[in-house]
C-alpha cells in the first residue's frame, strides 16, 4: 500500500471517529409524528409569579386529599404533578365548574397559576440533584381547535407544548415517547386508551434524580435483613445504615430526614408509633412533624426499594368537589367555543428507586377531555309497572324468548 493511500485511509478513519463522537454528543430527541404547534404559543406573560402566603397549606391539603382518596396499601403519588395537570385543565373552566374546583383547592385560578409557576421555578436543580417538569397538550385533529386564549395561558404559566394528533396508535406511541423522554426513561408506557369522543389530552411529567449528600460505605450496606410487611409476612431486604442529624416526632409518628447533595432536597420517612397506623398521616400531622424538626443524632436503617404504580384520581376528585367537571353539565367554555366538553379521567403513573447511590423518581399525570354529544331524548319509558318483554332475532324480528314481568319474583 502506498504512503498516499495510507494517509487517505487514516484521514477517513479520523473523520468517521469525529462524526461518531458528534452524534453521540448530540442531545437526545424524541421523534414525534404529531404536528407540533408550540411555536405559536411561547410565553408572553412578563410577571414571574409568586407563591401565595397560603399556598403551602393549599398544596398540603390537596396532597393528602389525593393520598387518602386512593385508599390503603402501598402507594406513591406526586401531588405536584397532579396539581400542575389539573391547573392546566382549570384554565379551560368557567362558571360553576371553575367555582367548584376553586373551592376544592381552596384558592382561585389566578393564584394557582402564579404559585405553581413560581414553585416549579424555585425548586433547586443541579447535576447531582436534578428536578425537571414538563407539560403538554395533545389536541385531536378532527375536532374543533381549543380557544387560543386557553392555549396561551397554559403556555404562559405552564410552558405547555401543543400538538395536533390523530388520537390513534401513532399518537399513543408519541405520548409514550414524550413521557419516556421527560422522565429519563423511568416511565416508558402509559395505560392510555383513546375513546371515540376524546378531544384533548393534557399531561404533566416530573422527574427527580439525586445523589445522597453523604455516600454509603461498603460496611454501611446490610444484606439479608428482615422487613415485616403490612400483612405480617416477612421479606428479606438490603438495608442502608447511617447516622442522620434531623429528628421529627409527634404523638403519632417518629421520623428522620436525610439530605441529597446540595441540601436543597431531602428524603423524609415516618414510622407510626405503637397503636397508630400509616392512615394516621394527614396534612396537619405532616406539617406538625416538619415544623418540629430537631437537630438530634439518629441511627437509621432503611431498605433499598424500587416500584412503580398507577392510580386513577377520578373518583377522589369527584368526591373532593370536582364532580361537575366530569359531568355533561361541565362548563369548559374557556377551552372550547362549543361548550360541550367534559373531563373524562385524571390518572397518574409513578416510579421510585431508592438505593445506596441516591433516589430516582418520576410521575406522569394526564387528564382526558371528552366531547361526547349530549343526547336529547324525545320520548321516555320507565318500566315501573308490569310489562311484556322479548329476546328478539334482529334479522327476522321473531321473539326467541317472550315473557312478562308482573313483580311476583322481585
Amino acid at each position: 500500500m502506498t504512503r498516499s493511500n495510507k494517509e487517505t485511509k487514516s484521514r477517513l478513519f479520523a473523520l468517521l471517529c469525529l462524526l461518531l463522537a458528534a452524534v453521540l454528543l448530540l442531545p437526545s430527541c424524541t421523534v414525534v409524528s404529531a404536528a407540533e404547534l408550540s411555536k405559536d404559543y411561547s410565553r408572553k406573560e412578563t410577571e414571574p409569579g409568586e407563591i401565595a402566603a397560603d399556598f403551602p397549606e393549599v398544596y398540603r391539603n390537596f396532597a393528602f386529599t389525593l393520598f387518602d382518596g386512593i385508599g390503603e396499601g402501598e402507594k406513591l403519588i406526586s401531588p405536584l404533578s397532579a396539581m400542575l395537570c389539573i391547573g392546566m385543565i382549570e384554565n379551560g373552566m368557567s362558571g360553576e365548574t371553575l367555582a367548584d374546583t376553586g373551592k376544592m383547592f381552596g384558592t382561585d385560578r389566578d393564584t394557582m397559576n402564579r404559585s405553581l409557576y413560581a414553585l416549579v421555578n424555585t425548586l433547586s436543580s443541579d447535576k447531582d440533584c436534578r428536578f425537571t417538569s414538563a407539560n403538554s397538550l395533545w389536541c385531536r385533529d378532527t375536532h374543533e381547535e381549543p380557544l387560543p386564549a386557553f392555549l396561551q395561558t397554559n403556555a404562559d404559566w405552564y410552558g405547555a407544548e401543543v400538538y395536533r394528533a390523530a388520537f390513534d396508535n401513532s399518537t399513543l406511541k408519541d405520548v409514550n415517547k414524550w413521557a419516556e423522554k421527560k422522565t429519563d426513561g423511568m416511565i416508558k408506557e402509559l395505560p392510555i386508551e383513546f375513546e371515540a369522543d376524546d378531544v384533548m389530552l393534557l399531561m404533566n411529567a416530573v422527574c427527580f434524580d439525586a445523589k445522597w449528600e453523604t455516600t454509603y460505605e461498603t460496611d454501611q450496606i446490610r444484606n439479608n435483613m428482615t422487613f415485616t410487611a403490612a400483612d405480617g409476612g416477612t421479606k428479606t431486604v438490603t438495608m442502608l445504615s447511617s447516622e442522620e442529624r434531623t429528628w421529627m416526632e409527634n404523638d403519632r409518628f417518629i421520623g428522620f430526614s436525610k439530605n441529597y447533595r446540595g441540601n436543597g432536597w431531602s428524603f423524609a420517612a415516618f414510622l407510626p408509633k405503637e397503636g397508630h397506623s400509616l392512615s394516621d398521616m394527614d396534612a396537619e400531622s405532616y406539617a406538625e412533624l416538619l415544623a418540629g424538626k430537631t437537630n438530634d443524632a439518629v441511627s437509621v436503617l432503611m431498605p433499598e426499594f424500587n416500584a412503580d404504580y398507577h392510580f386513577n384520581f377520578t373518583d377522589t376528585l369527584k368526591a373532593a368537589g370536582m364532580e361537575k367537571a366530569f359531568s355533561s353539565d361541565a362548563d369548559f367554555s374557556a377551552m372550547y367555543a362549543e361548550n360541550n366538553a367534559h373531563l373524562r379521567t385524571v390518572e397518574q403513573n409513578t416510579f421510585i428507586d431508592v438505593s445506596r447511590n441516591g433516589t430516582k423518581a418520576a410521575a406522569v399525570t394526564w387528564g382526558m377531555m371528552n366531547k361526547e354529544a349530549e343526547i336529547v331524548y324525545e320520548k321516555e319509558i320507565v318500566l315501573d309497572r308490569p310489562f311484556v318483554y322479548a329476546i328478539v332475532d334482529n334479522a327476522t324480528g321473531l321473539p326467541v324468548f317472550l315473557g312478562t314481568v308482573t313483580g311476583e319474583n322481585f
